[in-house]
């Protein structure tokens, strides 16, 4: 089996769906406690039990010296996107195998959360997540305005109208429960007013384009 090699401060379109194209986010709660994990399980040290973590991080700071927002990061994530059966993210790894060790924690712990609750066995996603090197800053500035409308591209909804991506961040600078590094793509643009333009000239043309085709999760 090929080993994916992620360089350190590279850039990667990580993206996957459900097995058979099923729902695997069937209710807030779901997206919700995706997003959770997305923030905690992005950490060097182990987390276990992340019910058994997150009490733990609740309880009082000053005698357990550990600080979510002081732990050690394994990847930097740029931009992310859930829709009902898939999810998009650009990452940036800045630890040795930190894509590699991230996605194992995130998948293998949202798997047996949505098991638990809704009472089934077995593989969620389809296969190991699918991954394209981001080698250009303007190949990185395509890709994340095609994940934070992602949405809009699948005509699910209004990529602002759309709570469960990245978008609020880029164009409202709202910061919620996920840190996203804006930095970098805003760095192109003036404000984001300019940014949503960007959306809006593009958005189209990816719903009509053929090249888009292996971006596109049914």
């Amino acid at each position: 089996m090929r080993r994916e090699i992620f360089y350190q401060g590279g850039f990667y379109h990580i993206y996957n769906r459900g097995v058979d194209k099923r729902t695997v986010f069937c209710d807030d709660k779901d997206y919700e406690r995706f997003l959770l994990g997305l923030n905690v399980f992005n950490q060097v040290e182990s987390v276990g039990n992340l019910r058994d973590y997150m009490r733990f991080q609740t309880s009082d700071v000053r005698s357990s010296g550990h600080r979510m927002s002081e732990r050690k990061q394994l990847v930097e994530i740029i931009v992310y996107c859930l829709l009902p059966n898939h999810f998009h993210f650009i990452l940036k790894q800045i630890e040795k195998d930190g894509v590699s060790k991230f996605m194992q924690k995130l998948s293998n712990g949202y798997t047996k959360y949505f098991n638990t609750k809704y009472h089934r066995s077995g593989v969620l996603f389809q296969g190991k997540y699918k991954v394209k090197h981001i080698d250009s800053d303007e190949y990185l500035l395509w890709l994340s305005a095609y994940i934070n409308a992602n949405a809009e591209i699948h005509k699910i909804k209004p990529a602002n109208k759309h709570c469960w991506s990245s978008y609020s961040n880029y164009v409202f600078g709202k910061s919620d429960l996920v840190p996203v590094n804006t930095r970098i793509v805003m760095s192109n643009f003036s404000s984001g007013e300019n940014y949503q333009n960007y959306l809006d000239k593009i958005i189209p043309v990816w719903q009509e384009r053929k090249e888009i085709k292996e971006y596109i999760i049914e």
